[in-house]
Formats: C-alpha cells, sequence, structure tokens
C-alpha cells in the first residue's frame, strides 16, 4: 500500500535550532554561542567554488518597530502599520546593500516581510564584499521545499463504501467522483463538526471573511469555488488583481490555475459550496484569494513561499504593484510544511501575520502510523496554530503526526477531520482526500464562522485560538504525553465549530492594557521587560505576551473583574485585579520581584561512565548548559520547583526528566538509560573505523543490486544469506523492494527487514559507487557494503560516504564521512534497522538536521540478557 503523506521537504540545509516568537530576558547562559565570524554559509562557499557563480540570500537585521501594529485596534489598522514598519525598516537598513548590488550589475529581489534580498548568479568576490556589511547577518543556500513525487492526495469516489476502498487502495492516482443521484449530499466531516447547525441555528456561512491560501494554486471556476472567489464582480466578469499570485509566473495565463490538486481541495474545504450535488465547505459564504507556491512537480521555492507570504500582508495588482494591505485576508491556510523545525525566515513572517491580525493554520503533518514527537515544522512551534486528523469514527487517524511540538508543547492544537473528505478537484469534479492539510483547512473554515458571527474578534488571534481550544472535545490519549483535556495525540481534543461560534462573545467589551517593569532593567531603562507570560482571568480566560518595551493589550474582553497573573523566569510569580468596562480602556501594571538563584550542578553518566556534551536545561526556560569531558554541568537556578531535562549528546539514550525544588545550592546526577527496542536491539556511538569497500558493484535498472554474504546474518532473529543493496541507502534482506521516499521506524510499509545506514533520495555518478567487501577471518568476519560520494537528488554538490559494516557476531555499524552540512547531518534521512513485518526497529533518526556528524560510528547489537 502506498504511503499517504502529504508535506515539504528541504533539499538544502535549514536552520534547526527551533524559532520561537517569545525571547527570553533570562541572563545571558552557558552554553550559548554567538554569531560565526564568516557570514557566508558553507553551502554557498560549496556553490562559489564550482562554477564561480551562486544565488544566495542575504540575510538582514529583522528588529522593525511593529509596536503600533500591536497597539492598534482594527484589523485593517494593524495590517496597514505592519506594512509601513516593515517596508520602511527594509528601505532603510537595505539601502547600502541595494546601492552596492545595483552598481556590481547583480540580479537581486528585496523582501520586506522577513529582511533579506535574494542575489542570483553572485560570485565570491560579491558575496564577501556584501558579508563585511554590519548590518548583513549572514549569506545563505537558496532553498527547495517539495513534496514527494508520490504524495498526490489519495482519492476514490465519494459514498457509502468509499471508506472501504480507500483502505484497499494501492494507488496514489485522484479518481474523479460519480455524480450524486440527490441533491446536496452533506460529506461526514460537516456532520461532524457541526457546521450545519451553525448554518442553520447561528446563521452564519462565513460572510464578509476573506481566506487566503498558499499551495498549488486554485481551480478558480471551480463550480464549488467560482462564487466565492473574491476576483468574481457582481456582474460576473472576474479581476484577478489583488486576488491571485503567481510569483514564478507558472500558469500559462493570468488566471489562476492549479496542477496539483492540493490548492483547490484545500479551498474547498473552508470555503467551497455545491458540486455535483456535493456540499463540501465549512464557512460557503467567505471569500478566497489564493497564492500558488509550488509548480507541476510540487517543488516550492523559499523565494516562492516568501513572496507568496508577503503578498498575503498587501496583496497587489497583477504586475506586483501597488500593495493593499487593507486588502489583506482575515485567515491564511498553509497547507504545505517542512520535515524539520522552521527555516530561519519562518519567523518573522509569522510575527507579522499575527501582528496583522491575521490568523494562521498549519497541519500537523502526515505519516503512516505517526508516532510520538514526529509533528514537523511549522506546525510544531508554539506560535503556530496546527491540526492533526481524526477519522469518520472520532478516533485519531494513524496518518496524524503526534506531538510533542518545540521546546516540548503540546502539539497538535487540535484535530479536525481528515480522512476520506469530499472535496473540490481541478477538473471541476470532486474526489475523496486525506490529511492534516485538509483537517486544518477545516479550523480555517471554522475560524471563518466565528469571524462572521462576532466581528469584534476579527484580527484577536489570541481570544480566537482560545476560543477553539476551549470548545473542542476531549480525547483522552495520554499516550504521548499531556493530560486527558490536552495531550499530545489529539491536542485540545475534536473540533466543534458550533460551540466555538456559539461561544463566541458578541457581547459589548472592553479592553484591559498595562506594562510589566522590574527593580532592574534588562533592556529598557524604565525597567520594562519584553517576553513575559501575562494571563488574564475572569469572564474569560485570556494569555498574552509583552512587547519589547513591557506593554501588553486586549481588547473585546467581556466586561467583568479578571484577575491578571504574570509569571516569567527569573522572578516571583505577581497578580492584580482589575475590572473592565464596556467601551472602556482599563489598566493593569504589574511590578516583578526578582528570584533567588543557586547553583544546581552534577555528573551525567551512562552506563556509569561520563557522557561529554550532554544538554541539562530548566524546562520551559532558556537556562542550559553541557556536560563537560568529566560529564560535568552547572546552572544556575532561580528558586523554586522545576524540571531539569537531561538530552544526551547521542541519540543511543533516552531524554531523562527530574524534578528539583531549589531553595540553595544543589547536586543532581543523572544516568541516561540506553534506548531498547522491542526486540532487544540497542546502540552505542563510538569513533569512526571507517571500512571501505573492496569491490565495486554495479546497480540494476531498480536502482539496486543483489549481494550473497560470506556468512549467515542474523537480524531480528532470522538468518540471512543473501540481500539486496538499495542505491537509496539501505539493505534489504526481507524483498526487493528500492523506494527513496524514507519514513519513520518501525512502520508495516516496505521496505521491511532492513539496514538503514543513510536511506533518502541518493543519486551515482562517475564520482560515486557501491562498493562490498570482506574483512577479517571467521568467526569474526565483516562485510562491508558501502555508499562512496554519492549525491543528493537534484544537488550535487552535496556529497558524501556511508559504511555499513555487518558483523558475523550479529553486530551491525554505521560510519559517515564527509558531512559537512545540516542538510547531510540527517535531514530527509532515516538512520536504523527494522525487522521483517514492521512490527519492531530501532530508530535512530529521522529527519533530523542534527543527527549525524562528519567521523561518527554507530553500532547496533542485542542487548545482552541481566545476570
Amino acid at each position: 500500500m502506498s504511503k499517504s503523506r502529504r508535506y515539504l521537504r528541504t533539499t538544502l540545509g535549514a536552520t534547526t535550532a527551533a524559532l520561537v516568537l517569545i525571547v527570553s530576558q533570562a541572563p545571558a547562559l552557558a552554553g550559548s554561542s554567538a554569531l560565526s565570524p564568516d557570514k557566508i554559509h558553507k553551502s554557498v562557499h560549496a556553490d562559489l567554488a564550482g562554477d564561480g557563480k551562486a544565488a544566495f540570500w542575504v540575510r538582514l537585521n529583522n528588529s522593525a518597530d511593529l509596536s503600533s501594529a500591536k497597539r492598534a485596534v482594527t484589523k485593517t489598522d494593524k495590517a496597514r502599520l505592519v506594512y509601513e514598519a516593515k517596508t520602511t525598516h527594509a528601505e532603510s537598513s537595505q539601502a547600502e546593500l541595494r546601492k552596492l548590488l545595483t552598481a556590481a550589475g547583480a540580479e537581486f529581489t528585496p523582501y520586506w516581510v522577513v529582511n533579506a534580498v535574494q542575489v542570483k548568479g553572485g560570485d565570491r568576490a560579491l558575496a564577501d564584499t556584501i558579508a563585511k556589511l554590519p548590518q548583513v547577518l549572514g549569506i545563505d543556500p537558496v532553498e527547495t521545499v517539495e513534496f514527494p513525487a508520490d504524495a498526490a492526495p489519495p482519492a476514490a469516489k465519494p459514498k457509502p463504501e468509499a471508506e472501504a476502498e480507500y483502505k484497499a487502495e494501492t494507488k496514489r492516482e485522484g479518481k474523479p467522483a460519480s455524480k450524486a443521484k440527490a441533491a446536496s449530499v452533506l460529506s461526514w466531516n460537516l456532520e461532524s463538526i457541526n457546521a450545519p447547525r451553525v448554518w442553520n441555528e447561528l446563521g452564519t456561512r462565513g460572510e464578509n471573511i476573506v481566506v487566503g491560501n498558499i499551495d498549488s494554486g486554485a481551480k478558480f471556476d471551480h463550480p464549488a469555488l467560482e462564487s466565492q472567489y473574491r476576483g468574481r464582480k457582481a456582474n460576473g466578469t472576474v479581476d484577478h488583481n489583488y486576488s491571485w499570485f503567481d510569483p514564478d509566473r507558472l500558469c500559462p495565463t493570468e488566471a489562476p490555475c492549479d496542477d496539483r490538486s492540493y490548492g483547490t481541495g484545500n479551498l474547498g474545504v473552508m470555503v467551497g459550496g455545491e458540486a455535483l450535488g456535493f456540499r463540501v465547505g465549512v464557512a460557503p459564504g467567505a471569500k478566497w484569494i489564493a497564492a500558488k507556491a509550488c509548480d507541476e512537480v510540487s517543488r516550492c521555492g523559499d523565494s516562492a513561499l516568501l513572496a507568496s507570504a508577503q503578498w498575503m500582508l498587501a496583496p497587489t495588482d497583477l504586475g506586483g504593484h501597488n500593495p493593499r494591505p487593507d486588502l489583506a485576508p482575515d485567515i491564511v491556510s498553509n497547507s504545505w510544511q517542512t520535515q524539520s523545525w522552521a527555516p530561519w525566515w519562518y519567523q518573522p513572517l509569522v510575527e507579522a501575520w499575527t501582528t496583522a491580525g491575521i490568523f494562521a493554520v498549519f497541519p500537523s503533518g502526515d505519516l503512516w502510523d505517526g508516532g510520538c514527537g514526529t509533528t514537523s515544522g511549522p506546525g510544531a512551534e508554539a506560535a503556530n496554530y496546527s491540526v492533526g486528523i481524526y477519522e469518520q469514527d472520532g478516533t485519531i487517524s494513524r496518518l496524524s503526526q503526534r506531538g510533542p511540538g518545540a521546546n516540548g508543547e503540546i502539539k497538535p492544537n487540535l484535530t479536525a477531520p481528515g480522512v476520506s473528505i469530499t472535496t473540490a478537484a481541478p477538473d471541476d469534479t470532486v474526489l475523496l482526500t486525506n490529511g492534516s492539510a485538509i483537517a486544518s483547512s477545516h479550523v480555517a473554515g471554522t475560524v471563518a464562522l466565528i469571524w462572521s458571527r462576532a466581528p469584534g474578534l476579527i484580527g484577536d488571534i489570541p481570544a480566537t485560538r482560545a476560543l477553539l481550544d476551549g470548545t473542542a472535545i476531549d480525547v483522552d490519549d495520554t499516550r504521548c504525553g499531556g493530560t486527558a483535556a490536552d495531550n499530545n495525540i489529539a491536542g485540545e481534543g475534536r473540533l466543534d465549530a458550533y460551540a466555538a461560534v456559539r461561544d463566541a462573545p458578541v457581547v459589548p467589551a472592553g479592553t484591559l492594557s498595562g506594562t510589566v517593569t522590574g527593580p532592574t532593567p534588562p533592556t529598557d531603562p524604565t525597567g520594562r521587560i519584553g517576553g513575559v507570560t501575562v494571563k488574564v482571568a475572569g469572564p474569560v480566560t485570556r494569555t498574552t505576551t509583552t512587547a519589547g518595551d513591557g506593554t501588553w493589550s486586549l481588547s473585546r474582553l467581556p466586561a467583568g473583574q479578571y484577575q491578571v497573573g504574570v509569571r516569567h523566569y527569573g522572578f516571583r510569580d505577581s497578580a492584580v485585579t482589575a475590572t473592565v468596562v464596556a467601551d472602556q480602556t482599563a489598566t493593569a501594571h504589574v511590578v516583578l520581584t526578582p528570584s533567588r538563584t543557586s547553583i544546581v550542578s552534577g555528573t551525567i553518566t551512562v552506563g556509569g561512565q561520563p557522557r561529554a556534551g550532554a544538554v541539562v536545561s530548566v524546562l520551559g526556560t532558556s537556562v542550559f548548559a553541557r556536560t563537560n569531558a568529566n560529564g560535568r554541568y552547572q546552572l544556575q537556578v532561580a528558586h523554586g520547583a522545576h524540571t531539569l531535562r537531561t538530552v544526551s549528546s547521542s541519540r543511543c539514550e533516552n531524554t531523562v526528566y527530574r524534578p528539583i525544588n531549589v531553595s540553595g545550592r544543589l547536586t543532581d546526577n543523572a544516568e541516561l538509560p540506553s534506548r531498547v527496542d522491542a526486540f532487544g536491539y540497542m546502540c552505542t556511538p563510538g569513533p569512526n573505523n571507517y571500512l571501505q569497500g573492496l569491490e565495486k558493484v554495479t546497480p540494476d535498472s531498480n536502482f539496486g543490486v543483489n549481494i550473497t554474504l560470506p556468512f549467515p546474518f542474523t537480524l531480528y532473529g532470522q538468518s540471512h544469506t543473501t540481500a539486496r543493496v538499495s542505491s537509496f541507502g539501505y539493505i534489504n534482506f526481507a524483498s526487493n523492494y528500492t523506494i527513496g521516499l524514507n519514513t519513520k521506524l518501525p512502520s508495516y510499509q516496505n521496505p521491511n527487514g532492513s539496514l538503514f545506514a543513510y536511506w533518502r533520495y541518493l543519486s551515482l555518478d562517475n564520482r560515486s559507487g557501491i562498493y562490498t567487501g570482506t574483512y577479517g577471518t571467521a568467526p569474526d568476519r565483516k562485510y562491508v557494503v558501502e555508499w562512496r560520494s554519492v549525491h543528493f537528488l537534484r544537488d550535487k554538490t552535496k556529497r558524501l560516504s556511508v559504511s555499513a559494516v555487518i558483523g558475523e557476531d550479529g553486530t551491525v555499524g554505521y560510519h559517515y564521512r564527509g558531512i559537512d552540512h545540516p542538510d547531510e547531518a540527517g535531514a530527509s534521512t532515516t538512520v536504523g534497522l527494522e525487522n521483517h513485518n514492521g512490527t519492531a526497529g530501532f530508530e535512530y533518526s529521522f529527519n533530523s538536521p542534527d543527527a549525524l556528524r562528519n567521523g561518527q560510528s554507530l553500532t547496533f547489537k542485542l542487548r545482552e540478557p541481566a545476570g
């Protein structure tokens, strides 16, 4: 059966650190590092060393002052002020760079939403000159984000037996739906979230709300979408200015197109009306606009995504001119995602959207049998609202990726229908489709319903998130952590559109604002503190964060008395009370008192031996330290109850969480337990003793070569003397499957019974090869399979060598050479081993850009019996 996935993969390195919008004002910490003196990324260095020319990003300071926009009341004012602040800052900070590039005759494109400039065809001298500019933070590679080639959404005929057809299906091609025999058939998903009750009882269908979609485009004249398109005028004519954006001019005309079906399908669920007798949309009264950021094979360049996101903040005419922030959509649905954490440009982008009052929705990600910790960026980030999948019977789908997300955040935020969903298809029919992008489209449509009925909430992102969360139907499933009410499988629970719209405040309301200060000024002469969490509890409960100047404000609060609680690491909790009066602004100022701190230290060991490089952190803060060569660490920790998290420098050990209560100097030691899979395999890291293959073998037309081992080798209790070596970095003992698209482990999907030394799309050329060879004498022989100087698909600058060593004693070793880039270090790659039916396996890493390093060695073996 094919893998049902809907995600994007970064083909060049992306930033590996999780990006958050709230920056702690805690003191500088041990273990933090400054920007590298060399601002030019290694990939750009490599590109420039090739033919002397390269395309690259020049990244500048993103410190545009958005404080005025954050204080604005209306969404229109918010969007205008964000646009003005961002463009003014970019014009000023990019002036010298633009002048330099113009004088050099370089082709370049400036962006204001993230304050960056893309340069095309720059040479080494130009890059070196740019890097010397003090306002330049870095020079980064141009990246491509893409769907795998076989990731088209599965589809079938929408009829009662469609679910059974889908489960039995093995192909990925979408099938057009047969025409319904009865008019206005309502798909199960709309009934499940109670959308018809909103339409019929609460009298709203999303009128006066605009939803934007960044995806593969749209079939603008589809029967289910044509009347909802903002570009269609009352007289039936169309004007695509300000309603459609095609940054790379991929469509044959200026009209919207969709050559991949995703965009049309997601828009259908958000705002679609009726087609072929099927009612498909959550908010059929809302309008839509769209940007096409992905091409016909679903490659999505970072420049296209950035341009599309920037356009959403200030739509332009078809020529890209005359921006209109007043025409920004109310909601933006992002159906693409990355398998790693968000790239460098995502933090300022999402902050700009949110500050402009735009509600952004993201998928949590799709995997067959997605396990704990599989949710991916950008939905994994705390600041981003992500959606998982539930099925028709209310169970959380096996497709739905689980949390926790970045920094231990509960993810997804909630779940929505995402399996066998009837929606619009680009050929004017309807089809069934699956995925968390479809699930997140239900949430985008629900926000349209909420804001249509309660316009006072428009642009109030925290209040809307709280409303969605508070009305979701709890799903008690804590297998991946969390509570019965909020966990890493279902988030806050299953979406209930009716409850969310019903509970939206339509009563007169007021505003509550204030400042948070401290006795010693960490960032401001007045002592104001940014990044502080403020929780307001009363008739409703809202949470916000102070701006950099310590100010905060919550509008549209129902009248009544509120308790304002303030919590910030390094300070004592504080609270005041305030009364909100309709149509007035109340204030609540809080002065924080610093907490006392003491030293917490200890030793981290593995198997009784000190472990260097382990990261010990205080959960929920930015306080951390790395252990030294003796396994020792030391932290300065505020008094009170905390949890220490210890992460090994190797993925061969489990992370350990230990509660501590600090009231003075404290010693806390931890032993990190080895990870062991269901069968008993474990791994150990070690220094590299790289063994090369001795004889080159030639893969056949199916990207593999059959081999005969010089001795029997036992894997998960089954003995083998033959295997198939895949060009894609693994050795298969169970079948002849050769698949480049990697998955998590274990998984019942093929290939099973394999050693995954470095499973991803790899290519061979005249510099590459697969080599095999035997070392030693019985009974201690070792058989080597080496992928030498292999390169990434469509990127010959990314080369590395991987050696898999099969021991006669049943051990397995993986060794790595030539890793000098995050993408080579495990992004879009699976490393581990698996049994013959996918019921047990050891996953060392999956799509983790920090999992491997140059010269690394891993040894897998069965755990020795106790005693």
